[in-house]
């Protein structure tokens, strides 16, 4: 009986379905044939060899079939008595190649899960084995991070904006060490989602993130690209099955690769210092402005002065590489602003006047705009009210963090109240309601009636493990409780550097 060989210069749709490709570009004809998304033949770029092959690594494949074997120890994770987080409550967009798959039984459904990489030593100095893109397990891979990556869509704010399941399977091609964290972090998506065979992930999430940080074996061969991706992966990792804590200790170790990073971009740091915020948050690599954003959502989350030393005097930012807002909901220009009260704020010196009315005119100028087309108006409407709890939330920020006022200021009360009201206008089941956690935060340390804070609180608490905007905000809420409770109890004014106090009652940065 005759074989044939499949041609491995097909497209990737047909290489996942395991189908002997035509080869017609930019699509091939079986995939329209068969109605299936072609995902075109980009990955046989990424899949050339970049250089010679490591003689320390072994010719054995480097997925099998046994479990995935980790230590057991206490990681921490969410407080007691709390359930895991539920999965979103709107359906989630699959990729179509595994959507037209029927649904299998549990044994069978077993038997196509990808294989554990992690064999032998959970500790691994170096990539276990080589991972080859003919390899028979690699479409296993590939199926396993897509169907888990996916559960995770109904975190981007504008979805329909970025095409996340193509970006993924680049991403997943593109080197055997992206391919190994983001397979981890289906495992850890996996575990969240389903609360099930729930496993101590932290100390290897800890100790694949100093293999990369350190150029070890693990990183071999691996660009800075690769390398910075990876790095901000496993910190996010961490912030879903630890605690914000380890998650910005890990950000912080990072901060070497995205200096060595930046150096090949000299518009990010012109003058060969301070960082410049307009244009490295619509840079032409999400690595970096990612970084950025982290940095500065922590800086004022915990108190702490910035990672990076940023120019904020440019406000002009190209909104068509607005990446970082259809993820995460805030508005560019908003982050410089950020950036600029964080670091007036930690500077201990009195704010000019100047500054901070420029601020407060740009802010009362901004209006929210509706630029993603959605099929319900109540979408729309939503995504119109977050922008202006940004808004609102800003303007606190701006009164508290830069000008000294406190939380008995008229214009701070104004803006507490209207933060309350547009957050209560979204649904409770609406995955957009985990873009509020900041601007609900900064409220919350303002608010000073019982039913502004109970409001406030109940939006924080919904964000924690896969259910985390950078950030875990369900960790805030023994912070504000701390407040509340403490210098702003029964409505007591309080000023921002009263919440920093707090915050560092209840945990301590590394």
């Amino acid at each position: 009986m005759s074989t044939y060989t499949r041609s491995p210069y097909g497209c990737l749709t047909c290489k996942q379905r395991r189908k002997k490709c035509d080869e017609t570009r930019p699509t091939c004809q079986r995939c329209k044939q068969g109605k299936f998304k072609c995902l075109g033949y980009t990955h046989l770029e990424c899949s050339k060899p970049r250089g010679p092959k490591s003689k320390g690594l072994s010719d054995a494949p480097l997925f099998s079939y046994e479990p995935i074997r980790l230590p057991s120890s206490n990681a921490l994770g969410l407080p007691p008595g709390a359930k895991p987080s539920p999965a979103p409550m709107t359906p989630v967009v699959r990729p179509r190649v595994y959507l037209d798959r029927p649904s299998l039984p549990p044994e069978q459904r077993r038997s196509q899960e990808a294989p554990s990489p992690f064999i032998g030593d959970p500790y691994p100095t170096s990539i276990p084995h080589v991972l080859r893109l003919d390899s028979e397990h690699v479409h296993k891979v590939i199926h396993q991070v897509l169907s888990q990556f996916s559960r995770l869509g109904f975190r981007i704010f504008m979805p329909g904006r970025i095409q996340a399941d193509a970006a993924m399977v680049r991403r997943a091609y593109r080197s055997d060490l992206l391919r190994w964290i983001m397979f981890l972090g289906a495992q850890i998506t996996q575990m969240l989602l389903d609360g099930v065979g729930r496993k101590n992930y932290l100390d290897l999430v800890r100790h694949l993130h100093r293999q990369i940080v350190l150029d070890s074996p693990v990183s071999l061969n691996a660009d800075l690209t690769t390398r910075l991706g990876a790095a901000l992966d496993l910190a996010f990792y961490a912030f879903m099955v630890s605690d914000s804590t380890t998650g910005y200790s890990l950000l912080k170790k990072t901060t070497p690769l995205w200096y060595q990073f930046a150096a090949e971009y000299p518009r990010i740091r012109p003058y060969g210092l301070a960082v410049s915020l307009s244009y490295t948050i619509s840079a032409p690599r999400y690595e970096l402005s990612k970084f950025v954003l982290w940095d500065i959502i922590c800086a004022l989350a915990f108190g702490v002065p910035s990672i990076l030393q940023y120019d904020t005097d440019d406000y002009s930012i190209d909104s068509r590489q607005g990446v970082l807002e259809w993820v995460y909901g805030c508005p560019l220009p908003f982050i410089v602003l950020l950036a600029k009260i964080n670091a007036s704020r930690n500077s201990g010196l009195p704010p000019d006047s100047s500054d901070w009315r420029q601020v407060e005119i740009y802010l009362k100028q901004w209006s929210p705009k509706l630029t993603y087309a959605d099929k319900e108006s109540r979408t729309a409407i939503a995504r119109l009210a977050i922008q202006e709890c940004w808004r609102q939330s800003v303007h606190i920020y701006l009164y508290m963090g830069m000008c000294g006022a406190d939380s008995a200021d008229p214009h701070v009360e104004t803006c507490v109240r209207q933060v309350v009201r547009l957050s209560g206008t979204i649904e409770d089941t609406s995955p957009l309601g985990l873009h509020l956690f900041i601007p609900c935060l900064i409220a919350g340390v303002a608010a000073r009636s019982e039913c502004h804070r109970t409001a406030l609180q109940a939006r924080m608490y919904a964000s924690r493990e896969a259910n985390s905007w950078i950030l875990r905000g369900a960790d805030f809420v023994s912070v504000l409780n701390h407040l509340w409770h403490g210098v702003a109890q029964r409505g007591q004014a309080v000023k921002w550097e009263d919440y920093v106090r707090s915050r560092c009652a209840m945990f301590v940065i590394e």
